[in-house]
């Protein structure tokens, strides 16, 4: 019986699931629940197993399960996407890992083999495109603080008072870079147009340079360079073997997250024409989005100066890209995302078939990112590179994106040790307030009601 069993799975060691696996509840979970806590933004919790035959008798008693990943007693079941993308993958960072593919079912599962690093990963160029072997640390105690996104969604007043100052206090020499976008806004969000700052609106683009460099230098900090201007004009692929990238988005949507990725691009260059420019390098970059509001200190020094870290929360199964803390020997790959957008990265992969199942092809060739969302995206392009990505609780990195409302009448309310929130009651009043979407999980266990008492409507 125990042969039987072993033989009805094929083993696959050193697997990681792909984008064609789908987590799957254990046999006999409540009717509609999910194998994740919070669907996409949630992680899988798998069921216990003793061994690899225990994990296969489990997924073949399953129904609609096709592979499964077994790891230190714990066994992950689940389906694999008949879309010609990737069930499990080989050349993961995982250790201790053996995946596995049920060979009971009829239907073909796709075991794919790791590219390899991509071309140019590690080059050198104008704008920083480097790898892990081609920069050293850096100067150890050198911030580069690189702001992008919306000028009319700037949300200011936190970064200077909560993350640079208690950054220069702790020793650190910290640099500010930004790159923000004059343009209006495309269209509304979600039926809302999210604005920034009052304060800051009312500003021409020469008074708010002065503006926020006058606040980054009264925070101890140093100006590097802040550039406003027009949206710069970014591509979409164009080839068909490429269609798959962001393919949950409509094709504003898609634009809209190229341009993203563009910005990045072009503010990473910013930072590296002032490590040009001063003879050294940074040791760390970190990039934060417009509408940042900072909650307390970022405690730079107690995180790892070797990895990436990002927020462990609004992934939707990828990595959260509202805030990067970067180790400079990575920040070339992980604000050069647009060039990866643009370019074939292949992916060689088998069909795990049962005996007796034959098909046209053994072998095809996929894309390695084709990933429907922007956080899956860059996921992809991470494992890509194999950059080493830490994902952090919400008080390791205390900042949400927030953005400005109208209210019907004068707003005043209190944050913190007298702080009040300025309020334009000449345009009818704003407030505060953060996104639903975000407030549960991603806010410091310590900062929540405070969040919850300022929702957006």
């Amino acid at each position: 019986r125990a042969r039987r069993t072993f033989m009805s799975c094929q083993r696959v060691p050193g697997a990681t699931a792909g984008l064609g696996f789908s987590h799957l509840p254990p046999s006999g979970a409540t009717a509609g629940t999910s194998d994740t806590t919070a669907s996409m933004r949630g992680q899988p919790r798998g069921a216990t197993a003793e061994s690899f035959e225990q994990c296969c008798r489990l997924c073949l008693v399953r129904e609609g399960c096709r592979a499964f990943l077994f790891r230190g007693q714990r066994c992950f079941l689940g389906a694999c996407s008949a879309g010609g993308t990737a069930c499990l993958e080989l050349g993961g960072a995982m250790v201790g890992v053996v995946g596995g593919v049920t060979l009971a079912a009829a239907l073909p599962a796709l075991v794919c083999s790791h590219p390899p690093t991509a071309p140019g990963g590690g080059r050198a160029g104008r704008l920083g495109r480097v790898g892990a072997d081609d920069v050293g640390a850096g100067n150890a105690g050198r911030v580069a603080l690189l702001q992008l996104g919306q000028r009319s969604r700037l949300m200011f007043e936190t970064v200077p008072q909560r993350l640079v100052a208690p950054l220069v206090r702790a020793g650190f020499d910290v640099q500010y870079f930004a790159l923000l976008e004059n343009s209006s806004l495309a269209r509304a969000f979600r039926g809302r147009r999210p604005l920034g700052s009052p304060s800051l609106l009312a500003l021409d683009d020469v008074a708010l340079t002065n503006s926020l460099s006058e606040a980054i230098g009264r925070a101890g900090g140093r100006i590097g360079r802040i550039w406003i201007g027009p949206r710069p004009t970014a591509t979409l692929p164009s080839s068909r073997g490429l269609a798959g990238r962001l393919s949950r988005y409509s094709a504003a949507v898609q634009r809209t997250v190229a341009t993203r990725l563009l910005k990045e691009k072009i503010g990473f260059g910013l930072v590296t024409t002032a490590e040009a420019a001063s003879g050294d390098m940074f040791a760390w970059v970190l990039c934060l989005r417009e509408d940042s509001h900072w909650f307390s200190p970022l405690r730079l020094g107690e995180l790892d100066p070797t990895a990436v870290h990002g927020k462990a929360c609004g992934g939707f199964g990828g990595w959260n890209d509202k805030v990067w803390i970067m180790p400079r020997r990575w920040a070339g790959v992980m604000l050069g995302m647009y060039d990866d957008l643009l370019r074939p990265v292949p992916q060689l992969c088998r069909n795990a078939l049962p005996p007796g199942v034959k098909i046209e092809a053994d072998s095809v060739s996929v894309d390695f990112l084709d990933a429907p969302s922007v956080e899956q995206f860059r996921q992809r392009v991470g494992l890509l590179h194999r950059v080493p990505y830490q994902k952090r609780p919400p008080a390791d990195i205390p900042t949400m994106d927030s953005y400005y409302a109208r209210d019907g009448s004068r707003v005043t309310t209190a944050l913190a040790e007298g702080e009040r929130e300025a309020v334009d009651a000449a345009v009818g009043g704003w407030r505060l307030c953060f996104p639903h979407i975000y407030a549960r999980g991603c806010v410091p266990p310590a900062n929540q009601s405070w969040v919850d008492a300022r929702l957006c409507q």
